[in-house]
């Protein structure tokens, strides 16, 4: 196929409805927790394919950054500079939204696959874990000598991090066992609702403590490298620490209560916010789509 053809078909797939279709129905299956769903979606895209294996958070991420309708004019761009320079290769790579446009239309999204937290009309949330104080033997597990000399109770940061990494073993958490911390953390759905602790974590890069019952995230700020963070899921109403996080570029903030999103604007790196499920000010999204950040909400 020549170039001119491959530009007057991708013109009928790439427009505002085909878009604002596709977007929402990656938004319902994420909704559902449908993360097969997601990864199949996935599978069509070079630029989301090597995702297949991700958590149902990063699907949803990759796929809004690559199927939003705020996208549409990087496509149209991308489209008329490979027409102008006959570069053939550059629009069959634009093909796959045909692909996305049949899964879409002949498969559901609304069929939840993986229930491990489910999100219904009152934004309450299914946590298939007992409580921390019966799962864990804390008298020693979480006691050091230098920063956790005092028992740690149920609920806590360093409960729900020793038992996804140890189980109920006797395991001491220390300030460099923290320090040392790198790459991504992934605390999900554990009942967490203080934090204390994680401010020594400083090398992680990213966060994921969606499914929650944390309401104070001050501690938060402390953790300067941070570039994706999903706190989705909790009972946040103020995110004045994530002012503090100028590398983050992915962040999720669904199903709180969150009504001031001004901590958000100046952060630099910022490419794609989700915000569903909060009552955030029509301005405040408009101030943040002014700068090219891709919202969801």
């Amino acid at each position: 196929m020549d170039s001119e053809f491959l530009f007057q078909k991708l013109n009928t797939g790439y427009t505002s409805e085909n878009m604002n279709r596709i977007t929402e129905k990656i938004i319902t299956a994420y909704k559902n927790k449908n993360t097969v769903y997601l990864r199949e979606l996935s599978a069509f895209s070079p630029e989301c394919s090597a995702a297949g294996s991700e958590r149902i958070n990063k699907l949803f991420f990759r796929l809004m950054m690559q199927y939003h309708p705020d996208r549409l004019g990087y496509y149209q761009h991308e489209m008329a500079s490979a027409r102008q320079y006959r570069e053939t290769f550059r629009l069959e790579k634009l093909m796959h939204i045909f692909s996305v446009l049949d899964y879409i239309d002949n498969k559901p999204a609304e069929k939840s696959v993986v229930a491990d937290v489910h999100f219904d009309t009152e934004v309450q949330y299914e946590i298939n874990i007992e409580d921390f104080d019966t799962v864990f033997d804390i008298d020693d597990a979480t006691k050091s000598d230098d920063a956790f000399d005092q028992e740690i109770q149920g609920r806590h940061f360093i409960s729900a991090l020793k038992h996804k990494e140890y189980g109920n073993l006797n395991i001491m958490y220390r300030e460099p066992d923290l320090m040392n911390m790198e790459g991504d953390l992934e605390l999900s759905g554990l009942d967490i609702e203080d934090l204390s602790g994680i401010e020594l974590c400083q090398n992680l890069t990213g966060l994921d403590l969606s499914g929650n019952r944390i309401d104070d995230i001050t501690l938060i700020g402390f953790l300067p490298l941070l570039e994706t963070v999903d706190l989705s899921g909790n009972q946040i109403s103020r995110i004045d620490a994530i002012s503090r996080l100028e590398y983050v570029s992915q962040l999720d903030l669904s199903f709180n209560m969150i009504r001031d999103i001004s901590p958000l604007f100046e952060l630099a790196r910022l490419q794609f916010v989700n915000l569903m499920g909060n009552p955030v000010p029509a301005g405040q999204i408009d101030f943040l789509r002014d700068k090219s950040i891709i919202i969801v909400y």
